[in-house]
């Protein structure tokens, strides 16, 4: 049937492509970053956030994370924690008064939007 090798010692097992006899490639190194961490680095919402700001300019019952969460189909804990850093960044204001909680655009928020259209 089939023969059986002895192992090698990880430290002397062939890793290299042309020491498995795979074809050589040059695979591309990547320089994108995420599309967060370039507008984030620049202190400018990225376009998830800017998708939340305009739901809630143009629908002001939609302030809620639940709600928000399936407007932008992510999950309700994913949204609950971007809410909350951007309500830290200034771009909403978080009332803790009702459950769940709900937002407002600051005029932060509303000078970015207009700067937008």
């Amino acid at each position: 049937m089939f023969e059986r090798k002895p192992l090698q010692p990880l430290s002397q097992r062939s890793t290299m492509p042309s020491e498995v006899n795979l074809p050589s490639q040059q695979l591309p190194v990547s320089v994108m970053t995420p599309e967060g961490q370039a507008r984030r680095g620049r202190g400018m919402p990225t376009e998830t956030e800017i998708t939340v700001l305009r739901m809630i300019h143009d629908s002001p019952e939609k302030r809620e994370a639940p709600v928000i969460a399936r407007e932008i189909t992510k999950s309700r804990e994913h949204t609950a924690r971007l809410l909350k850093k951007m309500s830290d960044a200034g771009y909403l204001t978080r009332k803790e008064e009702v459950w769940p909680y709900t937002y407002v655009l600051t005029d932060r928020a509303q000078r970015f939007l207009e700067n937008q259209l």
